[in-house]
């Protein structure tokens, strides 16, 4: 059986049987030594996707449910504990402390190198079945949406949900027989990050990296330290660093990309310059992995296997094997050729002015392509603190151009849909995964309108 992590320098590595049996110790430690109510549930905040595997199971074998705030700040930490009173909030250091001095830690952080990568012949099935997982309808974890769309909510999933979404994920990649060893950039406590980087590693036989490289250099130093086949699990702001960068990038077969729309230009610029097939995958807080897509190839989502969606008063609601039945905060239109869907931007991103209609993704996708942009962001009327009959603009250029970047836009949009203002920031507010909270946004608005008033 394959490794399940594998940490830079790559002879520090864990299997799944060492992981396991240090997260029933843990587990024990958990129920024995912690003084908080037995079933009280887990803040995971470890960075270290090593730690977090290990204190993700341990949750699961004490039968505690793992909640997973949408940022690492106080204030949204706070929140989640008054809401959730007794529970457990551990990070990387507070996982060292917890387990210091004991075989937990220290045995899991420095595998012996020489240790064959197949320590047990056992299935992994049969491996999975030797500790004492929970029932299939056990609330695992709770995810919290991001705040893009307004305040962040609380989404349950079960054991059983969880185990079906990382299945049907393994199956739409269709990696077959060959083990992957993956390297993400993204947060697990994001829905995104845990499906992939977490779940499908813990429930296949792909291999994991710990880190969680934040600079293109950092993440080129992991991948190459990586044997092949790789897959970069990533997003488009972190994608698009990695090729604004001079490095030159080993081979990595696979990308994935989600969190936030990624154009087809910088899809073909990954695909050739990481030699990679790009998918993009489709998906919410409340819903995990819905469709993919090789966005260089079809603007068309194809649904996973089990997934079905229905049009009802003017929403789109989705069900499927892995997730209970919700409305999505998206648009949505039928291939008629086919199962697949186009996707035309949430609904709230659906602009309106004078008649005319427009996408504020689709509007912050054409600002990002305009010449010395980096990165852009649209936000809509009500928004605005300026005007709240127009759309106003936040903008990441080197050099600041206002002049050339409202002529980019003239020639492409509708006048009615040209922002006022046009800011130039040094950064967006995005959080780990690349998504941009709104309050967020509204909170830099204000404080560029109160400088200009002062």
């Amino acid at each position: 059986m394959s490794p399940l992590l594998i940490s830079h320098p790559p002879e520090r590595r864990t299997t799944r049987e060492q992981l396991l049996r240090r997260a029933q110790m843990l587990a024990t430690e958990l129920s024995q030594h912690v003084h908080t109510p037995a079933t009280a549930p887990v803040i995971n905040l470890c960075r270290e996707r090593d730690h977090f595997l290990l204190l993700f199971c341990a949750a699961l074998l004490a039968h505690r449910t793992t909640l997973l705030p949408p940022s690492p700040t106080p204030h949204v930490i706070e929140a989640l504990k008054h809401d959730h009173p007794g529970a457990l909030q551990l990070d990387d250091q507070a996982l060292k402390e917890l387990a210091q001095g004991d075989e937990i830690s220290a045995s899991h952080r420095h595998s012996d190198p020489s240790t064959p990568a197949a320590t047990s012949p056992s299935p992994l099935t049969a491996l999975l079945n030797e500790h004492a997982w929970p029932s299939p309808t056990f609330t695992a974890v709770t995810l919290h949406t991001s705040g893009s769309t307004g305040e962040a909510q609380p989404h349950r999933r079960t054991w059983q949900q969880l185990r079906s979404g990382a299945a049907l994920l393994a199956q739409r990649l269709a990696l077959g027989e060959r083990r992957y060893q993956l390297i993400g950039t993204v947060p697990a406590q994001h829905t995104y990050g845990l499906e992939t980087t977490i779940l499908l590693p813990l429930l296949t036989e792909h291999t994991v990296c710990a880190g969680c490289p934040l600079f293109p250099e950092d993440l080129r130093s992991l991948l190459t330290a990586l044997s092949p086949p790789r897959i970069l699990v990533t997003s488009p702001p972190h994608l698009r660093a990695c090729l604004e960068s001079a490095i030159e990038w080993p081979q990595t077969e696979l990308i994935l990309s989600a969190t936030a729309p990624l154009s087809a230009e910088l899809a073909q610029q990954a695909e050739e310059r990481f030699g990679a097939r790009v998918l993009e995958i489709y998906g919410s807080t409340e819903t995990g992995a819905l469709a993919t897509r090789r966005t260089v190839e079809t603007p068309i989502w194809q649904p996973l296997e089990g997934v079905e969606l229905e049009a009802a008063n003017g929403n789109w609601i989705a069900s499927g094997p892995h997730f209970p039945s919700c409305t999505l905060h998206d648009v949505l239109e039928l291939d008629p050729n086919g199962p697949g869907f186009f996707l035309h931007g949430r609904s709230r991103d659906m602009l309106k002015i004078a008649g005319k209609r427009h996408s504020a993704a689709a509007l912050s996708a054409l600002l990002q392509a305009a010449p010395g942009v980096r990165d852009a962001v649209i936000l809509p009327p009500e928004d605005n603190p300026w005007d709240p009959a127009r759309v106003a603009a936040l903008v990441v250029a080197a050099p600041p151009d206002a002049a050339a970047v409202k002529g980019w836009l003239r020639e492409h949009v509708d006048p009615v849909f040209l922002p006022r203002p046009l800011l130039f920031v040094d950064t967006l507010p995005r959080d780990p995964s690349g998504k941009l909270p709104r309050a967020a946004l509204i909170e830099l608005l204000e404080r560029r309108r109160m400088q200009d008033e002062s």
